[in-house]
């Protein structure tokens, strides 16, 4: 038989279990822990570049997805993960924290929109509950401009910030 190379197709499928991790920053331990593993599902076409499915579980849990046009140039990914506690310095985040993220564009000009949530968050003296927050950046990477919503309980009141955030000058 004969493989025409330009309309085939490939999947794949990856499953790796780390038992021991070592060596990294104290701060990605605690995202990870001692033991991880890692699943994925992945497809390719001369069209097509496609992440059908990966997750992580470990002391974080991931979900993720994407695709890559390889004829139009455009993307679109998403990753959704619940954390464990995080503590660094005077910041405690309570367990269960949350992070969605969704990119997609071309890679010269993409919208990334970004969510977290906590249930309580505590800096130092200063604690907060409730705690939802959304970023989005719609013009990356030339233009990295950013507007920042959250809302949350300080005690019983509700605190909230809106914020526009704007780089000065050009970006390389």
């Amino acid at each position: 038989g004969h493989v025409d190379l330009p309309a085939s197709s490939m999947n794949a499928s990856l499953d790796l279990t780390v038992a021991e991790i070592e060596g990294l920053p104290p701060e990605l331990m605690q995202l990870l822990g001692q033991g991880s593993r890692l699943q994925a599902r992945l497809g390719l076409s001369p069209q097509l570049l496609q992440l059908h499915e990966a997750s992580v579980q470990s002391r974080t849990t991931a979900r993720a997805s994407g695709r890559f046009d390889l004829e139009k140039n455009t993307f679109q990914a998403s990753l959704s993960a619940a954390l464990p506690q995080i503590r660094v310095d005077a910041l405690n985040v309570t367990p269960g924290a949350t992070l969605d993220a969704k990119a997609e564009g071309k890679p010269d000009s993409f919208e990334l929109d970004l969510a977290a949530t906590a249930k309580s968050i505590r800096f130092g003296e200063l604690s907060v509950t409730g705690v939802n927050v959304k970023i989005l950046l719609p013009d990356l990477p030339s233009h990295a401009a950013a507007t920042i919503r959250a809302q949350a309980l300080a005690g019983q009141e509700p605190v909230s910030l809106e914020l526009r955030a704007e780089p000065v000058g050009k970006i390389v």
